[in-house]
């Protein structure tokens, strides 16, 4: 088993905008700069010293413009444990691509261990709890034939790597985010964050330095917020969905867009066209028409993919008022309970969540930061998670709804999202039939199968299934 340390990895990939010898630094000053003047662009750019460029960033760029901050992006491949996917992927303004828990077969020598644990007597207690977890999650995945039922009795404490894209405004945010966590009495963040956002910082100082230093000797922190897992948050309640904004003309759009996708004669490629444009053209409508609040409860799991989506405004509870609400009251419906069959399995489960509950009590009262004692708690404790869908997101094929009611997603996130729709059915009975997965569209574009697209489209022809492929 690794410590944290040996598995930190950051691989800067790439930075822009870059043209001929110009960096980032000198085109958006001279991108700054014509904002002003009608000159021509790349002899502003040669005619820019030291002292301009110096000048024009602590003059425009302290003032928190975000079209000079959010103009610049970099790219890094980040290795480390799965807390680099909790925090880095929640950034809404970013893109990522994550190792997937979903897909690999997690073994033991994939865990790691916090190095202040690796150093204390708590060493091969740790080992011997992650070492069982990864045992169990093996066993479960031979009893379901499913990861997603398995993975949840995971530890936090496994490698993890993700590529990711944000803009300079987001990660001088998380720099200063983990500087100002890291001066308070009891730091939140893991340390391998800071350690992370240390090799970061001196990338881009190296390539955006004057950009770079505007901005972070700004006091305040221009970032926008993103649901951050190591919070303060104490939010948790029982699971309800809220309908916060009605158009009263609300009811005869849905009826209307009803009748127009009743259409299912003619050419299958023709007429998927038009229900197409049928749908785009009612959501562009529609989008700000319905807003709802979404309170859930669900795994650390499916917040983990819930959060990508990055438009959906959401918060989370904090991991750490999580596992003390779970210490406090144990209660089964606390964690997420694979669906296993065998009863003695199931047992192990639960004694196996109350283990590392238990054990990460034993650590923090002697002497163990709460940050590095996460590390053993497994993916199946429940969150309190809060979201707000628009128009968008509830009834787009391709909106959180859409996306997330398709039975390729991981299971838990579909019973989810189908209490959400049936608490919309109910509240408003208009949205029967446009309430539901991407299939809705008018065919499956998925490699599987599933048949769900014939609740949408009577006398569905499967033969469209391998059309579009």
């Amino acid at each position: 088993m690794k410590k944290v340390s040996q598995v930190i990895k950051v691989e800067p990939l790439d930075y822009a905008p870059n043209f001929k010898d110009f960096g980032p630094d000198k085109i958006l000053a001279a991108s700054g700069i014509l904002t002003m003047k009608n000159k021509d662009f790349a002899k502003t750019l040669e005619q820019i010293d030291d002292k301009t460029l110096k000048g024009f960033h602590n003059e425009a760029t302290r003032r928190g413009h975000a079209s000079l901050t959010t103009s610049v992006n970099y790219y890094f491949w980040i290795e480390g444990s799965r807390i680099i996917d909790f925090y880095f992927s929640s950034f809404p303004f970013g893109s990522y691509l994550v190792f997937s828990s979903r897909r690999i077969e997690i073994e033991t020598e994939n865990l790691v261990i916090p190095d202040s644990i690796e150093n204390s007597k708590f060493k091969n207690e740790y080992e011997e709890i992650c070492k069982r977890m990864v045992d169990l999650y093996h066993r479960i995945e031979e009893e379901t034939s499913s990861k997603d039922h398995a993975r949840r009795v995971l530890p936090i404490g496994f490698v993890s790597k993700l590529f990711f894209n944000l803009p300079l405004q987001a990660i001088l945010g998380i720099i200063k985010e983990v500087k100002e966590d890291e001066r308070r009495k009891d730091p939140v963040l893991p340390k391998e964050l800071w350690e992370i956002a240390k090799l970061v910082e001196q990338n881009i100082k190296a390539n955006t330095s004057y950009l770079a230093d505007a901005l972070l000797n700004i006091t305040y922190n221009t970032n926008y917020p993103h649901p951050n897992l190591f919070n303060s948050d104490t939010d948790f309640q029982k699971p309800y969905t809220k309908i916060l904004l009605k158009d009263e003309n609300l009811g005869k759009l849905l009826n209307d867009v009803k009748n127009k996708l009743r259409v299912e004669t003619g050419n299958p490629k023709d007429r998927i066209k038009e229900s197409s444009r049928v749908w785009k053209e009612f959501v562009e409508n529609i989008q700000d028409k319905i807003l709802i609040e979404a309170r859930i409860t669900g795994s650390l799991s499916i917040w983990n993919d819930i959060k990508r989506h990055r438009s959906v405004r959401q918060k989370v509870e904090s991991i750490y008022h999580a596992t003390e609400r779970c210490l406090e009251n144990w209660d089964e419906n606390n964690f997420y309970m694979p669906q296993v069959e065998n009863s003695e399995l199931r047992e192990e489960i639960i004694d196996a969540y109350k283990e590392a509950l238990e054990f990460y009590k034993k650590m923090v009262e002697n002497g163990i930061e709460k940050r590095d004692a996460i590390y053993v708690i497994p993916h199946g404790i429940n969150l309190g998670i809060r979201m707000f869908l628009d128009g968008y997101h509830i009834f787009d094929p391709f909106g959180f709804i859409g996306i997330r009611a398709c039975t390729n997603t991981d299971h838990e996130i579909v019973a989810m999202v189908n209490k959400i729709i049936n608490d919309l059915k109910k509240d408003l009975p208009e949205t029967e039939h446009l309430l539901g997965p991407k299939c809705k569209l008018g065919f499956c574009p998925e490699r599987n199968f599933c048949g769900v697209v014939k609740q949408f489209v009577r006398n569905y022809d499967e033969n469209l299934h391998s059309i579009f492929q």
